[in-house]
C-alpha cells in the first residue's frame, strides 16, 4: 500500500509540474502509461485508486480517470 501510495505522490507530483509549465509535453502519456500499469495490476489498484483519490486535485483525479476508463 505504501508503494502504491508513493507512486500516486509521484504522478501526482510530475502532472503538478507539467501544468505549470516546468516539464515537457510527453510527461502526461508517461503519468497516463504508469497509471494504467499501477492501477491496472488487478482489482486492488482500483480499489486503492477509489479509496484514495479524494486526496488529490480534482483536475488530476479527471485526468487518472479517463486513463484507467478502460479497465472499469
Amino acid at each position: 500500500m505504501y508503494y502504491f501510495r508513493s507512486c500516486l505522490v509521484d504522478m501526482n507530483n510530475n502532472y503538478w509540474q507539467h501544468d505549470h509549465g516546468f516539464l515537457g509535453d510527453e510527461i502526461p502519456r508517461s503519468v497516463s502509461d504508469i497509471g494504467k500499469r499501477l492501477i491496472g495490476r488487478g482489482e486492488i489498484g482500483l480499489e486503492l485508486w477509489d479509496q484514495y483519490k479524494s486526496e488529490y486535485t480534482d483536475e488530476f483525479v479527471a485526468f487518472v480517470e479517463e486513463a484507467v476508463a478502460d479497465l472499469r
